[in-house]
């Protein structure tokens, strides 16, 4: 099964699909934030190459302007908002550093939609027990030998939630996906910001996680859309 199809799904877990995921979008309707200040909004919180230092670029960044069906069929499952109502969606670049014969790679993501009332929709879908039964239910049907796990949250961010797909298959196997695929966020006003990471062989360090989920919670507080 491709990369992406797995991408997709966990981050539908989280806040919305990834590049090569789908069909094209369309626009939004009834907001008063424009796109040009979503995605200047976004860039300012997003990681950049200072906030990782040693780690080496491993993908660019870019603004996503497709929706893969699996997330649709998520929030229709869960009762959240379809990503087809977002107003700007954007990836930060992927940045890489191999430790021994482990690679780990991280990347994170800003989705802005046109209402914080949204937003705090899609969280409290998000994590309820019908989300995560749909989050599970769902990786299990696209890809073999993955189920998905809760992870405590991040107690230093408010209201962070954090997912983590495992592929049990691979330990016993060889398996061209990566073990681990995380997806670690939180909401904010019109905002939903997500911090990604995948890695082989073990999950990526936690507090590396919870450092950079921190940096970019003090982003948004300091750039607030609305």
């Amino acid at each position: 099964m491709p990369r992406t199809v797995l991408m997709c799904l966990v981050l539908a877990m989280g806040i919305a699909p990834m590049a090569g995921c789908g069909s094209s979008s369309p626009k939004p309707e009834g907001t008063i934030i424009t796109k040009a200040q979503a995605v200047r909004f976004a860039h300012m919180v997003n990681l950049r190459a200072a906030d990782l230092p040693g780690w080496k670029l491993d993908r660019p960044g870019h603004e996503e302007d497709t929706v893969e069906q699996a997330t649709v069929r998520y929030s229709q499952c869960d009762g959240g908002v379809s990503p087809r109502r977002q107003v700007a969606f954007v990836w930060s670049p992927t940045f890489a550093i191999s430790v021994g014969r482990i690679t780990y790679r991280l990347t994170s993501a800003v989705r802005v939609l046109p209402t914080a009332a949204l937003v705090v929709k899609d969280e409290h879908a998000r994590t309820s027990s019908l989300g995560f039964i749909c989050g599970r239910s769902g990786l299990a049907r696209e890809t073999a030998g993955r189920t998905l796990f809760r992870l405590p949250a991040f107690g230093n961010v408010p209201r962070s939630y954090a997912f983590r797909a495992v592929n049990l298959a691979s330990r016993r196997q060889p398996d061209p996906l990566r073990d681990y695929v995380e997806t670690i966020g939180f909401p904010s006003g019109v905002a939903e910001v997500a911090l990604f990471a995948e890695s082989a062989s073990r999950p990526a360090p936690r507090a590396t996680e919870r450092r950079l989920l921190s940096l970019l919670y003090s982003r948004v507080s300091a750039h607030r859309l609305a």
